[in-house]
């Protein structure tokens, strides 16, 4: 099969529950980018490792937009995107048939079993969506075309199908597919017929049976749109496992160093844009959210709690303090305050490494309280190895507490650190997450090097961790050491 003459095709499954941990959601994708197969489940900790230019980051892109599709992007589905005109329509389906028996048994329990034909007028409404997905993936990898995200021919029908991976029980699948060629855009839903509400989900529940008796009374559009809007929320948060994500992406460095001078750049090029010379391309989806999450970030002083995140890696890894000072327009300037010095220093004035780590420190001071999905790109650069270690810990920590972390990686260091938390083996005397909570994949070149494959690296106690594959360039420098040692003989 000639790797690029095919569609491009993203799936992306909510396995059931009882058949996962933590609610786990299924990726897999063909002929992407540069990948060419392979699937990832995405996990409380999944780590992309694999040589250079070969879709990791494309990858966690891919997996940024599709969450801030559904949960918190400008294109997301919400109130202001679906047409609940429908609702008020003479003709329009009627949504819950037996709105006592809905009330009796959210009442009496915590679970409830939609009929198809319920299912069906919900995901209607969600079906319109199509364009509005395309224009999120697009928004992400920088307003490039569609079509520009597959490695062909321009007149190559190009399909994305994000789908739910059925299992044994039907009631619960769920699944988003979206089929684009280069003329046409479908977008489908299926909405779960079987939803649970779990305790931190409970005041959904509660809502929707008090939206539920005022709809017997006065079955009014405004009615309909709350139990509409709390369903489709559990839908994004409960079966997508989408929380909100803050994505740090590789060159954070250089962005929060040079944000002034983007913002302005930006700005100048955006009121010359009817120049015919304009050449001005836009930032990425990514990059343009990490930058105005930095500019409207809420900066807290750390002396609220001396054991949160932000605070620990300023302790343990910069030896001081992230400053911020915002001029009269809020654009910040940043800072680094050592703890043997009175006075700051610009933050392009202090090392490499507390640059690199300074953008974490300040959006997780910022939006920490919230436990969202924290996609970080080769956080170990510029860290000593002692310091990646320490980075590790930290980010194992932020796992336990309940974030979902997804980072890509070229550093053996990392996963050696990796394998040390899950053994007991990095200062604690238990665990801090067991082997299930954390995933490894390989991102590799096929037979022909025309593209890559995705594959996971098990979990090995037996030789020692995970066989990411460092091994083979260690034992080829090794090699090379002994026959450059024997021509010195």
């Amino acid at each position: 099969m000639r790797v690029w003459s095919t569609p491009f095709l993203v799936l992306l499954s909510q396995k059931d529950a009882s058949m996962t941990v933590d609610g786990n959601v299924s990726l897999s994708v063909e002929n992407f980018g540069f990948i060419e197969t392979g699937n990832v489940e995405l996990r409380p900790l999944t780590i992309l490792t694999g040589e250079s230019n070969v879709g990791k980051s494309w990858f966690a892109t891919l997996v940024y937009a599709l969450n801030s599709f559904t949960y918190g992007s400008k294109y997301r589905p919400s109130r202001r995107l679906i047409d609940y005109k429908l609702l008020e329509e003479d003709n329009s389906p009627e949504f819950v048939e037996d709105k006592d028996l809905w009330i009796e048994k959210l009442e009496t329990g915590n679970t409830i079993e939609l009929k198809e034909e319920e299912a069906e007028v919900l995901q209607s409404y969600l079906n319109s969506q199509s364009k509005l997905l395309k224009k999120e993936i697009n928004r992400c990898f920088g307003n490039t075309k569609f079509s520009k995200l597959i490695r062909t021919n321009s007149n190559q029908q190009i399909t994305v199908k994000v789908e739910g991976q059925r299992s044994n029980s039907t009631s619960s699948f769920a699944s988003i597919e979206l089929n684009a060629t280069k003329n046409e855009v479908k977008y489908n839903v299926r909405f779960p017929r079987k939803i649970a509400f779990s305790e931190n989900e409970d005041f959904y529940r509660k809502r929707i049976i008090r939206h539920l008796k005022r709809m017997r009374d006065d079955d009014t559009t405004y009615h309909k749109r709350f139990i509409f809007d709390d369903l489709l929320g559990l839908f994004n948060k409960k079966f997508l496992n989408t929380s909100g994500a803050i994505y740090f992406p590789a060159g954070r460095v250089g962005l929060i160093n040079n944000i002034r001078s983007i913002v302005s750049s930006v700005l100048q090029q955006e009121a010359e844009a009817d120049d015919e010379n304009n050449i001005f391309r836009p930032v990425s989806g990514v990059n343009t959210d990490f930058l105005v999450s930095l500019i409207n970030a809420r900066q807290l002083e750390n002396s609220e709690s001396s054991n949160n995140f932000y605070s620990r890696l300023e302790k343990n890894l910069l030896q001081g303090r992230i400053v911020v000072k915002n001029d009269p327009f809020n654009i910040p300037y940043f800072y680094y305050q050592s703890e043997n010095e009175s006075d700051p220093i610009p933050l392009n004035m202090s090392s490499s490494m507390v640059s690199q780590l300074a953008s974490i420190v300040l959006l997780l001071r910022s939006y920490g309280r919230k436990k969202r999905l924290l996609i970080l790109e080769e956080p170990e650069a510029h860290l000593h190895p002692s310091q990646q270690v320490l980075l590790v810990n930290e980010i194992c920590r932020w796992v336990k507490a309940g974030y979902r972390v997804l980072l890509t990686t070229h550093s053996e260091w990392l996963i050696e650190a990796v394998r040390n938390v899950l053994t007991g083996n990095a200062g604690n005397s238990n665990p801090v997450l067991r082997p299930d909570q954390v995933g490894v994949w390989n991102f590799h070149y096929n037979s022909k090097k025309t593209g890559s494959v995705i594959t996971e690296v098990e979990w090995d106690l037996d030789f020692g961790g995970f066989q990411a594959g460092f091994e083979e360039t260690a034992q080829l420098l090794h090699n090379d050491w002994v026959d450059a040692n024997r021509r010195v003989e």
